[in-house]
């Protein structure tokens, strides 16, 4: 081939390449779009899902969520919150076989015990993920570890506060969702109520309620059961949920004035409810704390150290006098990590 010919093909072909740079350079300086990202992506040893019953309240999962965000940042995990916007066993049951099929390290998961969920969790752990239950635990499902409140407790100090004021009393207990195991968080909160009762002499447990799935479950549940016992004395729920739910009726019924209520959670709801007199007493557990352990827990397991694998959260009990302290704290922000 002639030499010329080469040298013009060649000088051809440079033009052709300088000037699709300088196209480009010109087209950033056009519009300041640079020509790659600022730095590189984020990058975590570990990716977890977190799993819980709801993406759509506030307050206490709020504080979930927030405490798993601040651990996370600080011990460098992934998170990915994974939670179906409404309660519903069948929908977090997809949520963990798809977290399964995306090979994630670790799950985080406020569950309640039953079949479904605990076949779950254990083919999470039999694909070497690290599930963590947080709040409400399932024991038997081969979870590696549980951050929350101890459940017998919970019920024994409802109880208790029950056997102290020394009454003749006729006791209702409400539990969010179906029967359980044996070992379940239901289970041992009830166990806990009816130890605390059982030498009281006149008090007595004589309806054990379990509400349907959904925010209307524990309106229709107490609705039913009080037009089968109109001498029941007090109703005590194990759920935020419940608590708000049975306080309605109570409340537009006029059963309030004639039936307590102690509940659970400290939601801002809760707190007008427990000083408007509404509420007797309510036990709150800290699910910011739970959320920031339950991370914490999970790193920890995954690299190699020896951790507790069942870390108690604690919870308190508050009467109505609480109520404009709470408020007041609440207001300045100050309430953050007690629901």
């Amino acid at each position: 081939m002639d030499p010329l010919r080469v040298l013009r093909v060649i000088t051809a072909v440079l033009s052709l390449v300088g000037l699709f740079f300088a196209t480009d350079r010109f087209a950033w300086w056009l519009v300041r779009v640079p020509l790659e990202p600022h730095g590189p992506a984020p990058r975590y040893k570990y990716r977890v899902a977190s799993i819980v019953p709801t993406s759509d309240e506030e307050g206490y999962w709020c504080q979930l969520r927030l405490g798993m965000e601040e651990a996370a940042a600080r011990y460098g995990v992934g998170l990915e919150f994974w939670g179906p916007r409404y309660p519903n066993d069948e929908h977090l049951v997809d949520r963990f076989k798809a977290a399964i099929a995306a090979r994630v390290d670790g799950i985080i998961c406020h569950v309640e015990d039953n079949g479904q969920v605990a076949q779950a969790i254990s083919q999470a752990v039999r694909q070497g993920i690290t599930v963590i239950t947080v709040g409400s635990d399932v024991p038997a499902s081969g979870r590696q570890g549980y951050v929350g409140p101890d459940a017998f407790y919970l019920g024994y100090e409802v109880g208790r506060t029950l056997r102290l004021a020394g009454k003749m009393t006729r006791v209702a207990g409400l539990l969010d969702g179906p029967a359980g195991r044996p070992n379940s968080t239901q289970a041992r909160y009830l166990r806990g109520l009816r130890q605390a009762i059982a030498s009281a002499p006149g008090l007595k447990l004589v309806h054990v309620v379990r509400t349907p799935p959904g925010v209307l479950g524990a309106q229709s549940a107490i609705q039913d059961l009080l037009a089968k016992d109109a001498e029941i004395d007090v109703i005590c729920c194990s759920s935020p949920r419940d608590t708000l739910g049975v306080a309605r009726v109570l409340r537009e019924s006029g059963w309030d004035r004639r039936v307590s209520l102690i509940g659970a959670g400290l939601l801002p709801e809760t707190l007008h409810l427990l000083e408007q007199g509404v509420l007797s007493a309510t036990v709150a557990s800290y699910p910011f704390e739970m959320g920031f352990e339950a991370v914490r827990l999970f790193q920890e397991i995954r690299s190699g150290q020896t951790a507790p694998r069942v870390i108690s959260s604690g919870a308190q009990l508050f009467r109505p006098e609480d109520a404009p302290v709470l408020l007041q704290q609440l207001a300045h922000h100050e309430v953050e990590d007690v629901w």
